[in-house]
């Protein structure tokens, strides 16, 4: 039934010779081109995908800009080190796109304390009070009682003869 074409290593031989030629009526740019080019295109291909499904979104990101909470923390180290300037500037970002941000406004509160505005961390202190979330009762009352504590010491401080929380 099959015809007897000679040894193995002569049929290979044939169809290697047979490819080649295959290859060269294609020409350079579907024999050589055309897959170099695919595989150029399917490495693009995977590192984006790579990228995009594995690293975006991770702590190897490094392409975005900082988000706010990195932002807090940067203001709350500039306190620290006494650079009220810059933490001032970096708290009022945060609360220019949230004026409700609890750790912003007492942050902002002791900055304009020790700057000597006391009326002014008074209002931050009052609106970090009035916004703030304590998701725990048993430490809600606590966490209330201190911030009250807390502005009422500072309203006797700041000269004021009454107290009225907002």
């Amino acid at each position: 039934m099959n015809e007897d074409k000679g040894t193995f290593a002569e049929r290979n031989e044939a169809r290697r010779l047979e490819n080649d030629a295959i290859r060269l009526r294609r020409g350079y740019l579907r024999g050589t081109l055309l897959p170099a080019a695919t595989w150029a295109a399917v490495f693009v291909i995977c590192f984006y995908s790579l990228r995009h499904f594995c690293i975006e979104g991770t702590i190897f990101n490094t392409t975005k800009a900082p988000v706010d909470r990195d932002v807090f923390y940067d203001a709350q180290r500039d306190y620290s080190d006494g650079n009220l300037a810059p933490a001032a500037s970096q708290a009022a970002k945060i609360l220019a796109k949230q004026p409700n941000h609890g750790p912003a406004n007492q942050l902002m509160a002791r900055i304009e304390l020790t700057r000597g505005n006391r009326q002014a961390a008074l209002d931050h202190l009052r609106r970090s009070l009035d916004t703030s979330v304590c998701r725990v009762p048993e430490y809600a009352g606590w966490n209330g009682s201190l911030a009250l504590a807390t502005l009422l010491a500072l309203a006797l401080v700041s000269g004021q003869r009454s107290f009225h929380p907002a």
